[in-house]
């Protein structure tokens, strides 16, 4: 199939292939090209990248997608090198620049016409990626290919010093068959992660003449981009680097989210590749074993009904304890009225015995499920977080700084940084233990919440912040991400009872003279009922706002945190304070 939107060039090109002997099928624009394609399953499709109606470069990931061992020769104008990458980043067998003589395009048809094995159109890209990228390992990948040890998977070096990648590229090559492109490109990089053929990153963490935007960045700094995109969130990143200070590997590895860290000079050759291959296999089970790619929006779709579905699922989970129970009592009752007289005692006691297991199964059926349920909720969200983080990033790019959108994508950076901290609540709470303790400055936190919290507020809902002068530099003993999922869980309940025009919500900060710290949130709301107040902290009760389950979670998590949690009200508002020790 030709898909060329020029009617000259069309028709001149289309004439060349029929006198070659091809049957030919002709498309001037994207939409004919897909619907000719579902008519005719062409084998191969000369696709010209300057379309009308469609982006080329995604037209060849959506016939690629449908048909893989589809064979896509683009044709384009002159273009640079970074297009060119696009075009086999996208699927592209070869890409060949206008004008030419028309033997090249015959002989690059007839070549890839001769390759029969899926593995074989891959190393064809790879070798043109080469042949565009910082160092050309052809004559390597060559070597190997005469050898017969070349692997499935592809290895992107990217490194400022050439000798090393070089270096790199002949252990990999000669003790694990892999092939090696390298790049300190940063788009470059990006492209190549995007188009599924890289399997792992081995990142440089100095990059001296690496750029993107406008702005020099680092290794820890792609990574970031790397791990907060879905297209290149599961491909292994793994420092190799020169920087051994103390400390440098875990601040690292923790600021950039990267899978690995290898010290630079590689002495061991084969601990190297065997370092290498076992991060390559790690990603290749837990891509096999998990649906990971599922369209954006119905993903999020089916995760904004969350919260309704898990309790649901719990209501369903008491309703089979209830059965149980049931049949239980039944049974027991049924034994005891057919067993002999003399035996009662005898039965009563094993009945009891049998009641008593049976509750315990029945409270570990309930714990269980519950967290099966919300394991599997925190799991899926947050993978959800790491899709919007990148498609936040994604539309912040393409924004050309319109101050509109910027603020929009802001708002929704603030907005996911909050879901964050309430998932790690959750999080932390699945974990059996204490939570990780820290020193948390007081005014740090509040300001922080604040800033979290304000943007979220209905335009009725006024917020109040005061925090007493003598708190300045002090902390408490906790778990930051923790106290502020709290905060923003009052706040939150306060946010639902507030429809007057004049509503308030106040953050007030105290340290008292025994020591004591107090952070209370307080609305001007109707109140709690003294029977709801006496059960709130102490267990999960349904009301027409919520079901209770986050104060009750929040009051187990400040008591392991060694705090306290108090609620006063009355028809004029309520005031729930957290309590604890300076530290």
């Amino acid at each position: 199939m030709l898909v060329e939107n020029d009617s000259a060039i069309r028709s001149e090109f289309a004439s060349y292939l029929k006198e070659l002997g091809y049957i030919i099928e002709v498309a001037e624009d994207g939409e004919t090209c897909l619907t000719l394609q579902e008519i005719f399953n062409p084998y191969l499709i000369i696709l010209d990248v300057n379309l009308p109606d469609n982006n080329s470069y995604e037209l060849s990931v959506i016939l690629k997608e449908k048909v893989p061992d589809l064979i896509i020769i683009m044709v384009a104008a002159p273009s640079d090198k970074l297009d060119k990458i696009r075009g086999f980043c996208a699927g592209a067998d070869d890409y060949l620049t206008k004008p030419f003589n028309f033997n090249k395009l015959k002989a690059s048809i007839e070549a890839l016409c001769k390759i029969k094995e899926p593995f074989n159109f891959k190393l064809n890209r790879i070798k043109k990626l080469n042949s565009l990228l910082g160092i050309d390992f052809s004559d390597l990948i060559n070597q190997g290919e005469k050898l017969g040890i070349l692997k499935n998977e592809v290895i992107l070096s990217v490194e400022d010093d050439y000798e090393n990648a070089r270096v790199f590229s002949k252990i990999l090559m000669k003790g694990g068959g892999y092939c090696t492109l390298h790049t300190e490109n940063v788009e470059e990089v990006l492209l190549l992660g995007e188009s599924g053929i890289i399997d792992i990153i081995l990142m440089d963490v100095s990059l001296v003449r690496s750029v993107y935007q406008g702005k020099t960045v680092d290794g820890i700094q792609i990574t970031q981009m790397l791990k907060s995109n879905p297209k290149t969130v599961l491909i292994p990143v793994v420092f190799v680097t020169a920087h051994a200070m103390a400390g440098d590997r875990e601040y690292f590895l923790k600021q950039s989210g990267a899978d690995g860290y290898i010290s630079k000079p590689v002495v061991d050759h084969q601990e190297f590749v065997d370092v290498v291959r076992t991060f390559i296999n790690s990603a290749k089970k837990i891509n096999n074993s998990e649906e990971f790619v599922n369209n954006f929006v119905n993903r999020l779709d089916y995760y904004s009904k969350t919260n309704d579905k898990l309790r649901d699922d719990l209501k369903n989970a008491r309703n089979i304890i209830k059965e149980l129970e049931t049949k239980d009592d039944e049974n027991t009752k049924n034994r005891l009225q057919s067993s002999e007289l003399d035996a009662l005692d005898l039965v009563e006691e094993k009945s009891s015995s049998v009641e008593v297991s049976n509750q315990q199964n029945i409270s570990d059926q309930t714990h269980e499920i519950s967290q099966i349920i919300c394991a599997d909720v925190v799991h899926s969200l947050k993978g959800e977080f790491l899709n919007i983080g990148g498609a936040n990033e994604e539309i912040r790019y393409l924004s050309n700084n319109s101050p509109e959108i910027l603020e929009e994508c802001e708002l929704i950076q603030r907005s996911l940084e909050y879901s964050q901290i309430r998932l790690q609540k959750l999080m932390d709470y699945l974990n059996i233990g204490k939570p990780q303790m820290e020193a948390i400055e007081i005014e740090k936190l509040i300001v922080e919440v604040e800033s979290l919290s304000r943007h979220r507020l209905p335009s009725n809902i006024d917020m109040e912040v005061k925090i007493q002068e003598n708190l300045k530099g002090r902390t408490i003993l906790g778990n930051s991400d923790q106290i502020k999922s709290i905060l923003f869980e009052l706040i939150g309940n306060s946010t639902k009872v507030l429809h007057k025009p004049d509503s308030q919500i106040k953050i007030f900060a105290n340290y008292e003279n025994n020591g004591l710290i107090t952070l209370s949130i307080q609305d001007n709301g109707c109140g709690i009922s003294d029977d709801l107040k006496n059960k709130l902290f102490k267990e999960v009760v349904e009301s027409k706002n919520g079901s209770g389950i986050g104060l009750y979670l929040s009051n187990r998590i400040i008591h392991q945190m060694g705090g306290d949690l108090k609620l006063e009200s009355s028809e004029k508002g309520t005031t729930i304070t957290l309590l604890f020790n300076e530290s």
